[in-house]
């Protein structure tokens, strides 16, 4: 409801954001994305999803939106203590963002083989607008680098689209705020 400018406005941003989501999935399905998977795979990621708020299957944000990366893991070892970690890269391949549950204080338990988790990581997209792809990974400790279980390069693709309420340019959408204060003939000097 609203006048109708700003009704057939949205009800448009609505449809172009439909179609891009699903331009977007159309390009994970082609076997032409490239991804890579590394590890010992003593454990494996399973699925992934990327979902917005509300938990609807997205591949296309609003700057500032929340997305819920979710993944599921499967154990083929014994386990203890993984660490479940997700990277956000640029379209050039740049690391944007990264971390995980061991940097994050989420402690994970310990797993046998057959066992099963799920971990979702939660983050508002306070990124510029553009392309985007995720790394998940499945590792010991704070970085992959000393017990690797899987490691799936850009698993996930998305987009950031501008909103409406503030315009930068950039990769990141850092809370800024200005204040002007106009300085009398007496300050001046």
């Amino acid at each position: 409801s609203g006048l109708p400018d700003a009704v057939l406005d949205y009800y448009n941003a609505l449809l172009a954001r439909k179609r891009q989501d699903e331009a977007i999935r159309q390009v994970e399905a082609d076997f032409g994305r490239v991804t890579t998977r590394s590890g010992t795979g003593e454990a494996r990621i399973a699925s992934a999803e990327l979902l917005d708020a509300e938990g609807r299957p997205a591949r296309v944000f609003r700057v500032g939106d929340t997305a819920l990366i979710r993944c599921a893991v499967c154990f083929e070892a014994p386990v203890t203590q993984p660490t479940f970690g997700l990277l956000v890269r640029d379209r050039l391949g740049n690391d944007v963002f990264g971390t995980n549950t061991y940097h994050l204080k989420v402690p994970a338990g310990d797993y046998r083989p057959g066992e099963q988790t799920e971990i979702t990581f939660r983050t508002a997209l306070n990124l510029g607008h553009g392309d985007y792809a995720l790394t998940l990974a499945v590792h010991t400790q704070d970085t992959h680098l000393a017990n690797n279980f899987d490691w799936w390069d850009r698993c996930l693709v998305f987009r950031v689209i501008p909103n409406a309420a503030y315009s930068f340019v950039g990769t990141a959408a850092l809370p800024v705020t200005a204040e002007i204060r106009r300085r009398t003939q007496d300050e001046s000097g």
